[in-house]
């Protein structure tokens, strides 16, 4: 029995790691800084790794892959990579639901969209993240409902996308 609940952890773990190998970033503006593969990177390390100490460090990775982790920017690559996150919210371990769900609401709070880069194919690129974000809300809110640690960022994270999508 045990064996076959690992099976399906590390079936989910790889299905995820594949996904993140699909991700096409190209067309996506991101910081000049970026090597070829440093959201990618960021995004194994959390599936990868799991575990609180490591996933600070992806924490810190990924939001400096997307944007500015010290300005508080993000550039409009972040929206390529939502649906990944929402894989993880959903299907990633403890460590990588909470370090999804910070991120989230990070970038859907005090994060700001790059000043060059306010604006991704004519819309607000604020608005198009919030949007993205709004498209996992009923994985956040099976996230809330829970007894586990992430239910309060789950919750927060709720409250953070209706006070914006409201403005």
């Amino acid at each position: 029995m045990e064996s076959r609940r690992w099976s399906r952890v590390r079936r989910k773990r790889d299905d995820m790691l594949d996904s993140i190998g699909q991700l096409n970033l190209a067309g996506y503006p991101q910081p000049s800084s970026n090597g070829r593969s440093a959201i990618i990177e960021a995004l194994n390390r959390v599936i990868a790794e799991c575990e609180e100490d490591s996933s600070n460090t992806a924490y810190n990775q990924f939001l400096f892959a997307v944007g500015n982790n010290h300005a508080g920017t993000y550039y409009p690559v972040v929206l390529a990579v939502i649906p990944v996150l929402g894989d993880m919210l959903r299907d990633g371990s403890l460590y990588a639901r909470s370090w999804v769900l910070n991120v989230l609401i990070d970038l859907c709070g005090p994060f700001v969209p790059e000043f060059n880069h306010r604006h991704f194919r004519g819309e607000p690129l604020q608005k198009l993240l919030i949007q993205s974000v709004a498209e996992l809300l009923p994985i956040i809110q099976s996230l809330a409902v829970s007894d586990g640690m992430v239910a309060q960022d789950a919750k927060e994270l709720i409250d953070l996308i209706n006070v914006r999508l409201s403005e």
